[in-house]
């Protein structure tokens, strides 16, 4: 059962993978730079996890996977994510 039914052909010439990967450090970077600011610091990893929520749902509308039990599944890592990195951050 596929959720969403919209059709971008960005998907098709975009590995989503590597922006990942590549946005990654760069979250790490700015995390590092804002050390001192505890309340900036939990807006980049809210920006993080929605941009792992996106390029997820997206990955998996590319690949014709998104179901219900997938979307749940990914919101409940991201949350636990930041959890656990709230955690040792502040």
């Amino acid at each position: 059962m596929r959720i969403f039914n919209f059709k971008f052909s960005i998907f098709k010439k975009v590995n989503l993978m590597w922006i990942f990967v590549g946005a990654t450090p760069l979250f790490l970077v700015v995390l590092y730079y804002t050390r001192y600011l505890p309340q900036l610091q939990l807006k980049v990893l809210l920006i993080a996890s929605l941009f792992y929520l996106a390029l997820a749902f997206m990955y998996h509308q590319k690949d014709k996977t998104l179901t219900f039990e997938i979307i749940i599944e990914y919101i409940l890592i991201a949350a636990l994510a930041l959890v656990i990195v709230q955690g040792i951050f502040f």
